[in-house]
């Protein structure tokens, strides 16, 4: 999965390899472990860039 921060919308997407992702965190498992709330990533330009790369990324369903 390539990620993309809100905060940064220059250089490359962050790789993250181990991961379980929920409605609300992603939890990051691979080398050093932490938690991402998903109001931290622009959801839109991660789903783009891991589309362009070929990587099937799937975002949970939120609630209506």
């Amino acid at each position: 999965m390539l990620s993309r921060f809100s905060s940064t919308t220059v250089g490359p997407p962050e790789q993250i390899h181990n991961y379980l992702l929920t409605r609300a965190t992603l939890y990051v498992r691979h080398q050093q472990r932490r938690d991402i709330a998903l109001d931290q990533l622009d959801l839109a330009a991660t789903q783009k860039v891991n589309h362009d790369a070929g990587v099937d990324f799937q975002l949970p369903l939120t609630p209506k």
